[in-house]
């Protein structure tokens, strides 16, 4: 995510596994684990924004924000063909959701295929339900979000119509939900569902 050299993280991987089998002590491992980690300057929703539907990463925050916001959720595997990535917002174009997105500003239009990208346009839904969503009008896909497996996805229903600006808001929520869940500290605050965190101030 921060773009740094992998073999070096795995070498530091390896030592600090050396350093286990010799004993050296599990307090002084992830005292070294977390001087790495605070080492590493990573503009997390910089990466959501411009990653987001490429990465791994994404898929990985989604599955853990749905567990983190559902009571109860039922545990679905990262690659289960039972789960899909769907775009909110298409990856096809066409004349009905670019206005939806950005109304008559045709400039904007012409950063479509950014916006979709985006970590805040993306959901998980089942499989079947995300076939059938497709690029059906954003309404329209309340009926195959409505009876989803993923909170995350039922969660949308509460809201009227989607646009840019919810993508904007809903990768920062989902870019605070990782500070959260992947924090190196424990932390007092739990991820809330998107709906609720627009009700509170964002």
């Amino acid at each position: 995510m921060a773009g740094l050299n992998a073999q070096k993280m795995e070498d530091f991987l390896q030592d600090q596994s050396a350093n286990l089998r010799e004993e050296v002590g599990v307090a002084a491992v992830i005292k070294s684990l977390k001087d790495k980690i605070k080492d590493i300057e990573l503009n997390v929703e910089r990466y959501l924004e411009n990653e987001g539907d490429s990465s791994f990463v994404g898929r990985a925050l989604l599955h853990a924000v749905n567990r983190a916001i559902t009571k109860g959720a039922k545990e679905v595997p990262l690659h289960s063909s039972s789960s899909h990535l769907e775009h909110i917002a298409p990856q096809a174009e066409n004349e009905e959701w670019a206005a939806a997105l950005f109304g008559d500003d045709m400039d904007a239009r012409k950063d479509y295929d950014l916006v979709i990208g985006s970590i805040g346009n993306l959901t998980l839904l089942d499989q079947g339900l995300n076939q059938a969503a497709q690029r059906k009008p954003f309404l329209e896909k309340h009926v195959y979000y409505k009876p989803s497996t993923f909170d995350i996805s039922r969660d949308l229903t509460e809201l009227p119509s989607w646009n840019a600006q919810n993508i904007k808001q809903r990768t920062k929520w989902l870019t605070e939900c990782f500070e959260i869940l992947w924090s190196i500290e424990t932390q007092k605050t739990i991820p809330v569902r998107f709906t609720n965190w627009i009700e509170n101030g964002g």
